[in-house]
């Protein structure tokens, strides 16, 4: 009894350093900007962490909020930045693989390094993240778009400290005016290998502030 609370209180120490500092999703779709164009927007989300035994909330985390910017390398490509109230920095360009800017199916790649900026001494150099993400979506019309985000994430901490993060992501993308793009998303991922689960409720924003 007293192992399996020891290590839910691990586990949740865990899910609230993820929680509070690291940047599950941008909530967006597998297309690119295009060539040119420059993005910038934000996201607020809120986290819930699940109990190890009945599944159960055991704590809510408000808010969390992001800001981001992009700009469209290519057609294909964009680079992508954005930092988190936490204190955390994520740079993670998409290269879109499949489909093209009218096309119902889309596809690309969004890996990326996250680095929290905490307190750093001899024994702590603060918090790196490894992300590897894809982004499959469904365009049914112009104005919406249907995505799935699976994604792993690797966090070094401490110097020896290791955590293994990995879930997905999936939402909505409504197109709000040529300018503007609107997303509700949730996200649901495992930690290590423990039976508690990090939920993610967020709402989104971006727009485009050039277009050809």
């Amino acid at each position: 009894m007293l192992t399996n609370q020891l290590n839910s209180a691990l586990c949740f120490i865990l899910v609230l350093t993820l929680s509070s500092c690291a940047q599950l999703s941008l909530f967006q779709d597998a297309k690119t900007a295009g060539k040119g164009n420059i993005t910038v927007g934000g996201h607020l989300s809120g986290y819930g962490v699940t109990g190890e035994e009945n599944g159960s909330f055991d704590q809510i985390i408000l808010p969390s909020i992001v800001v981001h910017g992009g700009y469209g390398v290519t057609e294909r490509l964009d680079l992508q930045l954005s930092a988190s109230m936490a204190g955390s920095l994520l740079f993670a360009p998409k290269y879109q693989i499949l489909g093209n800017r009218t096309s119902k199916w889309a596809m690309a790649v969004n890996p990326g390094g996250e680095v929290h900026f905490g307190d750093f001494d001899d024994r702590n150099i603060g918090v790196f993240r490894m992300h590897l993400s894809s982004i499959g979506s469904y365009h049914p019309s112009d104005k919406m778009s249907i995505f799935v985000e699976p994604r792993y994430i690797v966090q070094y901490q401490n110097r020896r400290d290791v955590d293994i993060f990995y879930g997905t992501n999936a939402g909505i993308q409504l197109k709000i005016s040529e300018m503007a793009d609107f997303s509700i998303g949730s996200s649901l991922f495992r930690v290590n290998d423990s039976n508690q689960l990090l939920f993610q409720l967020g709402l989104g924003l971006r727009l485009k502030l050039n277009t050809e």
